[in-house]
């Protein structure tokens, strides 16, 4: 037996074997999912009603956080000398 030969024969038990689970799998199916009711759907009963919030209902002033979610390294310092951060090593400024 050469090696084509024993990977014509292994490839061929891999598709031979993949199509007795799949076909088992089907027929499975079949019947369970008719009896059971279920459904491939997702449903949610939160009753949150999500609101727009826009510039006018935001606090007035300015805000030394960037609209990408970072501060300059002037504003943390800023920040910590207004001790509105929490930091665990002394920072000297």
């Amino acid at each position: 037996m050469t090696w084509f030969k024993f990977l014509l024969w292994l490839a061929g038990l891999y598709v031979v074997y993949y199509l007795i689970v799949m076909l088992w799998d089907i027929a499975r199916n079949k019947k369970g999912a008719s009896d059971a009711g279920w459904t491939n759907e997702l449903h949610f009963d939160g009753g949150f009603v999500p609101q727009r919030i826009g510039q006018e209902d935001a606090e007035e002033g300015e805000n030394p956080v960037s609209a990408l979610g970072g501060v300059t390294l002037k504003g943390l310092f800023d920040l910590a000398k207004a001790q509105s951060v929490e930091y665990t090593r002394g920072v000297s400024f």
